[in-house]
């Protein structure tokens, strides 16, 4: 029978290798979310639509245009980080896990914790923590939807 990883071997190869989470980075600054913004076509005819008012000295019309776009993009900005925040807070409750094999007994840890090694299961309905191979399975069907488009698992 396969042992799995000691607690000591999976801390040292944690370390090593960082946590399991494809998403792990830096999040953008906000001058370049902002600035990202402007790229919108309609937000950039607008700002050339007032710099033209304003080349024709219609200074009013230029201020008014130029404001609505500043409002529209502030506004959009801080609907996308409140979004955003919401969006955290929700997979930080929902928190995926996996059952690994650490020193012979089946543990449930967090998914950012598996390592490279470790031994998992699963069972019907679970998601996949991590790239593995597969060591024994018993009636294995897969929802592969997302790479091929069938609507029913697939028997393996």
């Amino acid at each position: 029978m396969i042992e799995g990883l000691t607690h000591e071997a999976a801390a040292a190869e944690l370390a090593r290798s960082g946590p399991n989470d494809p998403r792990a980075g830096k999040p953008p600054l906000v001058l370049v979310e902002i600035l990202r913004r402007f790229a919108n076509p309609l937000v950039v005819i607008l700002v050339v639509a007032s710099v033209a008012s304003a080349v024709l000295r219609d200074f009013a019309s230029a201020v008014i245009v130029l404001g609505i776009v500043i409002l529209s993009v502030v506004i959009e900005f801080v609907q996308t980080a409140r979004s955003s925040r919401a969006a955290a807070s929700l997979r930080a409750r929902v928190a995926q896990t996996a059952t690994v094999r650490r020193s012979g007994d089946w543990i449930v840890i967090p998914r950012e914790q598996v390592v490279p090694g470790d031994l998992f299961r699963l069972s019907a309905g679970d998601l996949v923590p991590a790239d593995g191979e597969l060591v024994s399975t018993k009636d294995l069907h897969l929802n592969e939807a997302a790479l091929t488009g069938e609507s029913l698992p697939a028997e393996k």
